[in-house]
Parts: structure tokens; C-alpha cells; sequence
């Protein structure tokens, strides 16, 4: 009979309900990221509960205790996808601050360019909302679903510097935290590189480029200017070799 495959446990009330959980990745939605969000008032909580209920590409929905009221897991389709979800969410009546963490495969490109003959290598300096500091940083970006690392690589540097071309060559793979993340930043080495091009930055973006001499590179990593741990790896990695 049916009622002889319910587990006793159902039948005495210890299990209150099944849940059957959706494979997202077979349905599409291969960029997986977190969004914290913050509420100006609480009479807004009800309305942005019935919003996250109705956004299919809202997962799961937490309530915290600190800067923000929320966090918000995702599942989605593309970057851009989630650019328009993120922008979604910060118009939201009541929504007082949004920050997003995409939580795909990363890409970080050190990069010599080709000009000059003087060892000078390419950074870019952007804000940090977190941080609330504007930074220098390395290349860096996230792999699109079914994309290779390296031409992620290529297609970043294109995108943020204008910069294309050269000999590449992968640095290393890293994990952010191996103990509750699953994704890799793979690192690579560009030397050569030429502008070919002007930048093509989304919407959200603003980036400044600039070529610094390889020890004027050394020196700020020496000072702590780069404040990102998936940055700073490679750089010490790539002057070991000095």
C-alpha cells in the first residue's frame, strides 16, 4: 500500500514536510551569487518579503542581525541577468543599500605590456563599496557559463583596459575558503599586451588604467595598497621569481 512507504517518522509528526529542491544548473542558471540587503523601515520588510516570494531567481531568503536585514541567495542565468535583478532589488521602495557578491569562477590577469621596453605592468583603480576606499587591483572578473578561464582572461583585460594580445600563461589556482566554497580564481601571466582598443565597461563600471615600472608594482605590494587576498597571492607569487 502507499501509506507503507511513508517513513514512521512522518507518521508520528517528527517530519513536518518534504521539500524537493530544484537542480538550478540543469534549468540554466549557472551564476550563483549572494545580494545583502538593507531596509530603511520596518514597515517595508512585509512588501520586500512578497517581492522575494515572487523573484523565481531568489532561492533563499535570510533574515540577519547587523548592517544588513537580509541576504538574499541567487541563482540566475547570466551576469548581466543578475545586473538587472541587482538594479530590481535596489529600486525597491524601502531599499536602503544593496551588495552583491557573484559567486563564480573568478579570473585575476597580471599584465606586462608590450611598449617602451621598461618592465611596466597594468593595474586598474576602481571603488570598493565595502571597503569604502577606491583601490588598485590587478585585471580581474568572473567566467560566464561555459567559458573558459583563459578566455575569460582575455575578454576581461579587453573590457576593463583596452589592452589585448601577448603570451599567456596560467599562474595558479586558488580557493577564496575551502572549507564553505567550491569555486576556483584561476591567476595568469600576460606579457606583451598592446591597447588595441577603447574600454567596453558595463553600465555600473568605473575603471581607471594605469602602467606602473614592475618595482613601483613591488613597492605598493610591499605597502599594502592591494587589498584583495586573491590579488595579493599572485603578485607574490609572480616576484618569488625574481
Amino acid at each position: 500500500s502507499v501509506i507503507g512507504a511513508v517513513p514512521k517518522t512522518t507518521l508520528s509528526g517528527i517530519i513536518d514536510k518534504y521539500t524537493l529542491i530544484v537542480n538550478q544548473k540543469k534549468i540554466g542558471n549557472d551564476i550563483s551569487a549572494i545580494m545583502e540587503v538593507s531596509i530603511d523601515h520596518p514597515s517595508h520588510i512585509d512588501s520586500f518579503i512578497e517581492f522575494v516570494n515572487g523573484t523565481q531567481n531568489i532561492i533563499s531568503c535570510y533574515c540577519v542581525t547587523g548592517d544588513y536585514d537580509f541576504v538574499l541567495r541567487i541563482m540566475i542565468d547570466s551576469s548581466e541577468g543578475l545586473e538587472q535583478l541587482y538594479r530590481m532589488v535596489k529600486s525597491f521602495e524601502g531599499v536602503k543599500k544593496v551588495f552583491a557578491i557573484q559567486a563564480g569562477r573568478e579570473i585575476r590577469v597580471m599584465v606586462k605590456p608590450e611598449h617602451i621596453n621598461d618592465e611596466k605592468m597594468i593595474l586598474v583603480r576602481q571603488d570598493r563599496h565595502a571597503l569604502e576606499r577606491t583601490c588598485f587591483e590587478i585585471v580581474a572578473g568572473v567566467v560566464e557559463a561555459n567559458e573558459d578561464p583563459l578566455n575569460a582572461a582575455r575578454r576581461e583585460l579587453l573590457e576593463e583596459t583596452g589592452y589585448s594580445g601577448g603570451e599567456w600563461q596560467e599562474l595558479m589556482q586558488l580557493s577564496a575558503n575551502a572549507s564553505t566554497m567550491t569555486n576556483l580564481t584561476h591567476c595568469f601571466l600576460a606579457i606583451g599586451v598592446e591597447n588595441t582598443s577603447t574600454q567596453q565597461l558595463d553600465a555600473t563600471e568605473d575603471i581607471e588604467v594605469y602602467t606602473f615600472p614592475k618595482e613601483t608594482v613591488k613597492e605598493m605590494l610591499h605597502r599594502n595598497e592591494f587589498m584583495q587576498a586573491l590579488m595579493v597571492a599572485p603578485l607574490l607569487k609572480y616576484f618569488s621569481y625574481d
